[in-house]
């Protein structure tokens, strides 16, 4: 568990004397020249807020159009906006934060996980969440788990993804203190263009994928953790129909995991930090 010190900066003015050593300040310019003491027991700072971020990344064949690698950079938006993010998360010492992310095309695999025994492979003992940066981004920031995103797969089905992310949960939850659990925060967030099937006129892959949400806030309620939200970054692929479908359904997941579902333009930058 991360702890962090508050560090006191006292200036004074017209020549003070100060040291690291000692319990007590005069000060010159105090006008009865009688000196400070420091309080015999100070307030302890809070322990961090236990965090879990989680994302979910469409790495199917329809993002290849809707967020292609730069020529010069060979980045992707949802790679740049995801390293913002975890620097962003890990450097907030008010929590205790660990990442994990999952990308999904028609299956969903898990990049992350902290192999503690060394062993290469993941075991029940282990998190699926990763705390460290340069694991998760590369030492040059550019590579790590973040890599793997590149490769593309067929069609999507968030479902299955959504399927992994109650597994993930559960298991990080597992292994976790009742009274963690209770202070814990789970954010979920999604990334993709959040195509379904062209052909689901019935709206039942859609409702299929919006029951999984539900059952993965239930999953962590279940297990103690009542601050969960699922959240919905959709990128748009410039064809109305799509995009109407998609924002549709990104609302729908954000409503039911009671998120918040942001939409971006082609050539816009992705904020993916839903929670201040």
């Amino acid at each position: 568990m991360m702890r962090f010190v508050p560090v006191v900066l006292l200036v004074c003015l017209s020549g003070c004397y100060t040291s690291e050593k000692i319990r007590m300040l005069e000060c010159d310019a105090c006008a009865d020249d009688s000196p400070y003491t420091w309080p015999d027991d100070p307030v302890p700072p809070a322990e961090p807020i236990p965090r879990r971020v989680l994302y979910l990344v469409d790495v199917s064949a329809s993002m290849s159009v809707v967020d292609p690698p730069e020529v010069e950079s060979g980045e992707t938006r949802r790679n740049r906006a995801i390293r913002a993010a975890i620097h962003e998360l890990l450097s907030d010492r008010m929590f205790d934060t660990a990442i994990s992310i999952v990308a999904f095309a028609f299956d969903a695999r898990l990049l992350t996980f902290a192999d503690f025994n060394g062993d290469g492979a993941y075991s029940e003992n282990e998190s699926m969440f990763v705390d460290d940066e340069s694991f998760l981004v590369g030492s040059d920031g550019r590579s790590g788990v973040l890599e793997l995103l590149l490769r593309e797969g067929t069609s999507s089905r968030y479902r299955n993804a959504y399927l992994l992310a109650q597994q993930v949960v559960e298991e990080e939850l597992a292994r976790t203190s009742a009274s963690d659990r209770a202070r814990m925060m789970i954010e979920v967030v999604t990334v993709g263009d959040f195509g379904v099937f062209a052909s689901d006129e019935e709206g039942v892959a859609e409702r299929a994928v919006v029951d999984e949400v539900r059952r993965l806030v239930e999953t962590a309620s279940r297990n103690g953790a009542e601050n969960i939200t699922v959240n919905s970054a959709h990128m748009e692929t410039g064809t109305p129909a799509a995009d109407d479908a998609g924002w549709q359904l990104a609302t729908l997941i954000a409503d039911v995991g009671l998120g918040t579902a942001r939409s971006f333009t082609l050539d816009e930058e992705l904020d993916l930090l839903f929670e201040d």
